[in-house]
């Protein structure tokens, strides 16, 4: 099977965040099919940087990166 990559970003502070869960899940079940995964946390990125969108920010340039390059991204 090829390879595609999946991208599921998640931006609620809350760790038990109910759509966090379902983002999780969602790449879980992709990631059984042989996707390639990966979920973004926004709130593990840093906060200054990101209101900023300072890209120079390494943690703020890999997340666009994985975005921009991700064929599925939600």
């Amino acid at each position: 099977m090829t390879q595609v990559s999946s991208v599921a970003r998640s931006g609620s502070p809350s760790p038990a965040s109910r759509t966090a869960r379902l983002a999780q899940h969602i790449l879980t079940v992709l990631k059984a099919d042989d996707v390639a995964t990966r979920h973004i946390w926004l709130r593990s990125l840093p906060p200054e940087a990101l209101l900023r969108a300072d890209t120079a920010e390494p943690m703020i340039a890999d997340a666009v990166t994985a975005v921009e390059a991700a064929p599925a991204a939600a």
